[in-house]
């Protein structure tokens, strides 16, 4: 995993490369997720989300599994972290 630097995004310009992920929450609603995990191709642009009640390591792992199984093992992933104040 690379952490990404501020104003700086990585791109690539070969396929299989690189890949993003982010959590986001959702706005609040009866018996529906608040978060999901957004994960995209760097090169191929294929966006998978993930919905959840929570955003944790363990589903995230599970995410990018699937991400793997139904693409290809990436050799970089990007997590983008928001900061909030």
């Amino acid at each position: 995993m690379v952490p990404r630097q501020l104003s700086q995004a990585m791109h690539t310009t070969k396929p299989k490369v690189l890949a993003h992920f982010n959590w986001l929450s959702l706005p609040a609603v009866a018996n529906g997720p608040s978060k999901v995990l957004v994960v995209k191709g760097g090169l191929s642009g294929i966006v998978m989300i993930y919905p959840s009640a929570t955003a944790t390591a363990d589903i995230t792992v599970v995410a990018l599994m699937e991400w793997f199984m139904s693409f290809v093992v990436v050799s970089t992933f990007v997590w983008i972290v928001a900061v909030t104040s």
